[in-house]
């Protein structure tokens, strides 16, 4: 029996894990004795050799680069939208510029003519388009190519890949966003081997409002059910998550497949810097004390809500929030109002190397994380296990997982207002403590029961 563990590089960020990548990277540096990896390429499984896994220990840390800019903060807050939509988005605003400027009898002619072209264009548009239909005499008269359907029987679908019986294929759950657990269906109706994979959060399910686009919704809903008709074995990271993953199967007609709990870990820990050894924390903006919270820009977060508490406090304690993480979506507003802030109370970075994170972590004030929603919440995990007051949203997940934190109502801006006030003064509720979790290798040794290696 061989177990195969697939290894994805979509998740890394100048070179070292974000997120729940640490679970794939942590587990592949573990097991490379023991197991095989593999990737998945235009539908060709192709084994490849842990040197060739991209990893935080192998790939050089990059230097610090300030990415404070208006600019930078623009281009970084459009990932994932269309060319031409942007260059769309561009000329808008390079439009709007232009008739700040213009007196209004030159507006008017501009905007008059403007409308002209796209009326024409519009008329032109639908010419072209109004031949088209779908039946075959006008595919034929548009010049379509279609595939009769006596021949999509021939259409080959053919998946190269290394796999026997009794083989255990192991994906972290990292695959969502391709055709994994779908190529892995199609070959467990030619060979007998198991499935395990990770569940992380059934957050597009039921919180689909704070995800990027409703095709991402879409992919993910079918991503879960893929995963509860063809896993032999699923891994959560919280009885939260469990729960959530088992009400999707039966609101869908599924049997939830057999699953275990193996929370997260974190080898984040107090420790004092080596002789000579000291974190600027000056070129990041921070010039005192100051709470950190951490995790990528997305609604989910509701960074929002510190920020707002943050202008809030009843006296300016000089208490700046340091918000770390990549830019997701729909974060330009937010962006914007940081970028033109006055006072510099709060600040937002990116390109933080693992070494940079956890001095910033034991040398902030406090951790707060006002998400939504969450699966896990690693960065409470590594502040706590830093040894980091955490004050966290009063969900499910945290109540589960950070039983000694201290929380807060999700939206209520004047108690985490409150909350960073008496931070400011050096003023803990005795909650708040310090939490040592389990380390990665722990974490390693439960997967490794899990597959009976």
């Amino acid at each position: 029996m061989t177990i195969w563990l697939n290894v994805t590089t979509t998740n890394r960020w100048n070179g070292h894990a974000v997120g729940i990548s640490r679970v794939e990277l942590e587990l592949a540096s573990a097991l490379k004795e023991r197991i095989k990896f593999f990737e998945i390429r235009d539908r060709e499984f192709k084994e490849v050799a842990y040197q060739q896994i991209i990893s935080e220990k192998d790939v050089e840390k990059k230097k610090y680069v300030p990415r404070n800019s208006r600019l930078f903060q623009f281009f970084d807050a459009q990932k994932g939208t269309s060319t031409s939509w942007l260059i769309l988005k561009m000329g808008g605003i390079a439009l709007s510029l232009i008739m700040r400027v213009l007196p209004d009898n030159f507006q008017e002619s501009i905007l008059s003519n403007l409308y002209r072209v796209i009326r024409k264009f519009d008329k032109q548009l639908k010419k072209r388009i109004s031949p088209i239909r779908v039946d075959d005499k006008s595919a034929k008269n548009s010049g379509i190519n279609r595939i009769p359907s006596s021949e999509l029987t021939s259409v080959d679908f053919t998946i190269n890949h290394p796999f026997h019986h009794g083989d255990t294929v192991v994906s972290c759950g990292l695959d969502w966003d391709y055709s994994l657990v779908e190529y892995v269906n199609l070959i467990k109706s030619e060979i007998d081997f198991k499935f395990v994979t990770w569940i992380y959060d059934v957050i597009p399910v039921y919180y689909p409002e704070v995800i990027s686009s409703v095709s991402h919704c879409a992919r993910l809903f079918k991503h879960f059910a893929l995963v509860g008709g063809v896993a032999d074995e699923v891994v959560y990271i919280s009885e939260n998550t469990r729960r959530d993953f088992e009400k999707f199967c039966h609101q869908i007609g599924l049997k939830t497949p057999p699953g275990r709990v193996i929370t997260l870990a974190s080898d984040f820990e107090i420790s004092t810097p080596k002789e000579g050894e000291t974190l600027e924390l000056s070129r990041f903006g921070i010039r005192g004390q100051y709470i950190l919270s951490v995790g990528t820009l997305e609604p989910r977060k509701n960074y929002w809500t510190l920020v707002n508490a943050r202008s809030s406090m009843v006296s300016d304690e000089g208490l700046q929030l340091v918000i770390i993480g990549r830019v997701g979506w729909s974060t330009g507003d937010l962006l914007t109002y940081v970028n033109h802030q006055k006072g510099k109370n709060v600040i937002i970075l990116n390109n933080i190397t693992d070494d940079e994170l956890n001095q910033l972590y034991q040398n902030a004030s406090a951790l707060m994380s006002a998400s939504i929603a969450e699966g896990f919440n690693l960065p409470a995990l590594e502040a706590q296990s830093a040894g980091l007051p955490t004050f966290l949203s009063d969900i499910p997940t945290h109540r589960e997982l950070f039983p000694q934190a201290e929380f807060i109502a999700t939206f209520d801006t004047p108690a985490w207002s409150r909350a960073m006030q008496e931070v400011a003064q050096g003023r803990y509720p005795k909650s708040v403590k310090p939490f040592i979790g389990k380390r990665w290798n722990e974490y390693a040794d439960e997967v490794i029961a899990l597959l009976k290696m």
